[in-house]
């Protein structure tokens, strides 16, 4: 899935939740500038030693086509180098990922859901096995209408105790953004790719009344 990625469950209220994506300046970077941006940073309300890890971007897809491709967990080592190898069990829904950045590995096993709240389309994720084990989040995909073009917003939202993560602290924050960011872009470029390669609904409705081909 195309997944860490793009990457996206903090225990603080939502109330109180820091919607940094949402300011203009943020707003004006994500829209016109196509930035992904992502933030990880220790969480002073779950205690020290504990991050929390949002990240923001806007995509040329619908939530529902966004969301089938993520779960497409086997194509993660074409579109990204640091996806070693990927077993998806998805009568399990549960994917096995080796993961391999600057010399360091990790082995991982992920459960994952998806669910629908109000107008979004939510793909929740927990690390129950290996070097990420208690890492848990979710992406939140909504349609949003820029410049009246149809994109999806993913909203990434994540967890995590800094014991559970094997690399060195300069790892856990500043590195750590960047490679969630690269894997997302790379995601993100291949959702785009298949999106423009996929019929669009009127195709669809024309071939499916025209029949098939003789």
């Amino acid at each position: 899935m195309i997944f860490l990625c793009f990457l996206f469950l903090v225990h603080a209220e939502k109330a109180a939740e820091n919607l940094w994506w949402q300011k203009p300046e943020v707003q004006r970077k994500i829209r016109d500038e196509r930035q992904i941006i992502v933030v990880i940073k220790e969480d002073e309300k779950l205690g020290k030693g504990y991050y929390s890890m949002t990240g923001a971007g806007l995509l040329r897809s619908t939530p529902e086509f966004t969301l089938k491709k993520i779960l497409e967990f086997n194509e993660l080592p074409k579109i990204s180098p640091y996806f070693k190898k990927v077993v998806h069990q998805p009568e399990l829904s549960r994917v096995y990922i080796v993961l391999e950045a600057y010399g360091y590995e990790a082995r991982l096993l992920i459960k994952y859901l998806v669910k629908k709240e109000a107008e979004k389309t939510i793909f929740h994720w927990n690390v129950v096995w290996g070097g990420f084990e208690g890492m848990e989040g979710d992406i939140e995909m909504t349609s949003k209408m820029i410049y009246k073009v149809a994109k999806t917003e993913a909203i990434l939202r994540a967890h995590f105790d800094d014991k559970e993560i094997p690399l060195p602290n300069i790892f856990k924050s500043f590195i750590l953004e960047v490679i969630v960011q690269k894997v997302a872009q790379s995601v993100r470029g291949y959702i785009e790719g298949e999106f423009d390669r996929a019929p669009t609904l009127r195709e669809l409705k024309i071939e499916n009344q025209e029949g098939p081909a003789i």
